[in-house]
């Protein structure tokens, strides 16, 4: 994003605090100062791991429509023939996320990060660098804007930890194996059950403790 402005590329560009505390920045922007916001038609989060997914859907439910995403998979994909992305519905929770009852498109684009969160966290800089030569050439002109954020979409694919008794857990952990398989043709994967697993540590109100390399 730095290089982004650094070559003057036409946007308005978000820096936010507390992402991983559960979004305090964007959080506190869409309630205490949405004027920041208005008249952006697609605001777009840099921190999706892999390489290839444009988010549709978060925890606010469906916060990006399927022509935008595919749009702007489509332009991406047409300036690097390296490139893979397109639309994903198995989002998690990013900044992205707080606007999408005010911004028509709301998604997150994968860096080219993995293993996320922890001490083995590795970065594709690679990648990186010919998505950031991409943004620079991408023509926002042919980019769908379709969705209506006043209209809330809630077919999340998730679900409550919550709602759910001892005795599913205790099935749960009698046959891991098989609830891994059964999460995976739900289409959740590894980076959102990891998050969930943050999430509820969050919950339990410890101090936030950054990772730091042993």
């Amino acid at each position: 994003m730095i290089n982004m402005i650094a070559a003057a590329l036409p946007g308005r560009y978000l820096f936010h605090r507390g992402e991983e505390q559960g979004c305090l920045g964007s959080r506190w922007i869409e309630r205490n100062s949405p004027d920041l916001l208005c008249g952006i038609e697609a605001a777009i989060a840099f921190d999706r791991a892999g390489v290839d997914d444009v988010i549709t859907h978060q925890s606010f439910g469906r916060t990006c429509s399927d022509a935008f995403a595919s749009s702007l998979a489509l332009e991406l994909n047409g300036l690097n023939r390296d490139f893979g992305y397109r639309p994903d519905n198995t989002g998690v929770y990013t900044d992205t996320n707080e606007y999408a009852g005010i911004i028509p498109e709301c998604t997150n684009l994968s860096v080219g990060y993995e293993r996320q969160h922890g001490p083995r966290e590795t970065l594709d800089v690679v990648h990186c660098e010919k998505l950031l030569a991409a943004m620079l050439e991408i023509d926002a002109s042919k980019l769908v804007i379709e969705r209506d954020p006043s209209i809330v979409e809630d077919d999340r694919w998730w679900f409550d930890r919550r709602s759910h008794g001892d005795a599913f857990a205790e099935a749960v952990a009698d046959h891991p194996a098989l609830a891994a398989w059964m999460l995976e043709q739900c289409g959740v994967t590894l980076d959102d059950f990891q998050m969930e697993v943050w999430a509820e540590d969050m919950d339990e109100g410890g101090p936030y403790r950054p990772l730091v390399s042993s």
